[in-house]
């Protein structure tokens, strides 16, 4: 099932919902197979600043869970429902599988629930001989007095303040209370009896044809609340995928493991797929692959990969920008567009290295733009300027414009046999660079879910020379080419002997392409080569994937252009 790329978008910046099919059809071009929309729930509404407390209306600070945002409303709450139910056709007829952000660690601090809960416990507080009742574990989960209990669903501090799940108070966030068993009752419902909140809410995204779940802060729910839920989810639609936001501790990620669904294979973990770190991975340290072992206990096709995440205050494209323009000042448009090339080579790159060491791979909307950090805060003035960058870049021709080669490097994974693999790095990554280490090479391996059986090996050359402004933006990008398989070479020494000679023998047909032309927007081609090895080339990537066995000489892979490339 998995093999999943995936388009990020954050609902403020794809306007109004009755506009969202435009969206839909880039990612559709661009070769993405899945769409995932961060929340686009009404939100806090709370002011943004309050007795001294900074608030900022974050899209995962839900208060009603069954309307949408004024942000993104189309002014009425019955053609809202009629629009996103034609979002939801319009992307089955382009075969895109949507995915939605499920939040279940907290609600908006303003959320009608909370506020019932609290009129309840002031209600109670005015009467004699109340106090508080605590689990074995400490957390409050109750409030009592003589002939009346109040059970809490959501965690309070001693003065019964709706808090974080840090603690804090006054925030966007209600957290939940895990340790009360009537929260349990209440959002997950009882056997045989009612269904619980989150059930329902389930139910109402899959029966609007929601394909697949992003489950925010997946680290802090119970491993048992979400086997309950995907077992929930998984009998009324079997093929639903759930994808675990796993960027919290290790310690906290392991106890996911504990989610489990019996299949007719046997146990299996009730995660599809769960986040990688690699938007902090700087593709030398050998911290990943122990991450990625430890996907593999957590879900069942491991980890996916992403070059940035939106919860970090800048975007690659951003701090790679600011970097290359403080160490060489532009002197007119010639030397703006050599940074900007230079940095759409670096976004190029780590995507294509984010989308090999996983099984599936995501990226933001704005990515495909080289844009700033959108953040999922109202900002209305950054929106604006985001929405001018991104319209000033729609030329495929422009430096900053990432779809051909984001388009090429989606065409390379679809050559590839994720959908029944697992992958994992052969060993960390090595330096290949008699200068330093800025040369690097790593060996992918993947291996099929349940025999184990090895299904082929990438081969992956990376070149780091230009991080942060230490090369001046080059003229000639395409001269790294030969460094890079020279790299390749030495990741995979006895290749040329067991296949005959012919996958070394020469580089790429491609690589002598003009150095002009290769500075063109492209930046990345795939295509198979005479032996059937698979390649993929960027000016700042080379990546190699070798079937194992070899396939067969009549063996059909997708060339270039592929469905949609030819469109991008």
């Amino acid at each position: 099932m998995p093999g999943l790329r995936i388009l990020n978008v954050n609902p403020r910046q794809a306007g109004p919902v009755s506009r969202w099919h435009q969206v839909l059809e880039l990612a559709e071009r661009t070769g993405f197979n899945a769409i995932w929309l961060n929340p686009f729930h009404r939100a806090c509404a709370l002011p943004f600043a309050e007795g001294g407390r900074q608030r900022l209306r974050s899209l995962y600070a839900i208060r009603d869970h069954h309307a949408i945002d004024e942000a993104v409303s189309c002014g009425d709450p019955r053609e809202d429902l009629a629009a996103l139910r034609e979002v939801m056709a319009h992307a089955r007829r382009l075969k895109l599988r949507v995915m939605v952000d499920l939040v279940l660690n907290h609600v908006a601090l303003d959320h009608p629930l909370v506020a019932a809960e609290s009129q309840q416990l002031r209600a109670l507080q005015a009467e004699p001989g109340w106090h508080l009742v605590r689990a074995a574990s400490g957390e409050i989960v109750a409030l009592a007095a003589p002939g009346a209990t109040v059970p809490l669903l959501f965690a309070r501090n001693d003065a019964l303040e709706a808090t974080d799940f840090d603690g804090t108070t006054g925030y966007d966030n209600a957290q939940l209370n895990f340790a009360s068993q009537e929260a349990r009752r209440f959002f997950l419902g009882q056997p045989e009896a009612e269904v619980g909140f989150w059930k329902r809410l389930v139910d109402f995204y899959l029966e609007l044809g929601i394909g697949g779940f992003r489950c925010d802060m997946a680290y802090r729910v119970p491993a048992s609340w979400w086997q309950e839920i995907i077992d929930h989810a998984r009998r009324r639609e079997p093929d639903v995928v759930f994808l675990g936001e796993t960027l919290g501790g290790k310690d906290l990620n392991l106890q996911l493991a504990d989610a489990q669904l019996t299949s007719p294979e046997g146990p299996r973990p009730a995660f599809d797929l769960v986040m990688l770190s690699t938007s902090w991975w700087d593709m030398k340290a050998p911290w990943l692959q122990d991450e990625i072992t430890v996907t593999h206990r957590i879900a069942l096709h491991g980890g996916a990969g992403s070059p940035d995440n939106h919860d970090l205050e800048q975007t690659l494209a951003q701090q790679q920008l600011q970097a290359l323009r403080t160490a060489y000042p532009p002197h007119g448009d010639r030397d703006e567009q050599a940074i900007q090339r230079v940095v759409a080579a670096l976004c190029v790159r780590n995507y294509a290295v984010a989308a090999v060491v996983g099984s599936s791979v995501y990226a933001t909307l704005g990515y495909l733009f080289c844009l700033d950090q959108t953040t999922v805060f109202w900002d209305p003035e950054l929106l604006e300027r985001l929405e001018r960058d991104q319209a000033a870049r729609q030329d495929l021709s422009h430096p900053l414009n990432l779809r051909r080669p984001i388009s090429a490097i989606n065409g390379f994974l679809r050559c590839l046999p994720l959908a029944r693999a697992r992958v994992a790095l052969a060993s960390p990554p090595r330096a290949h660079d008699p200068g330093g280490d800025d040369l690097v090479g790593f060996e992918v391996l993947l291996h099929e879910l349940t025999s184990g059986d090895e299904l082929g090996r990438i081969a992956v050359a990376v070149d780091r020379r230009h991080e942060a402004g230490r090369l001046a933006p080059s003229t000639d990008l395409a001269a790294e080419t030969a460094a890079l398989v020279e790299v390749l070479r030495q990741v995979w020494p006895d290749a040329a002997t067991a296949r005959g000679g012919a996958l070394w023998s020469a580089p790429p047909p491609w690589a002598a392409r003009d150095a002009d032309q290769r500075e063109g927007p492209a930046l990345a081609w795939q295509r198979r080569s005479a032996d059937g090895a698979v390649w993929l080339e960027t000016p700042l990537l080379l990546a190699c994937f070798v079937a194992s066995p070899p396939p067969a000489s009549d063996a059909v892979i997708r060339q270039e252009p592929f469905p949609g490339q030819e469109r991008a």
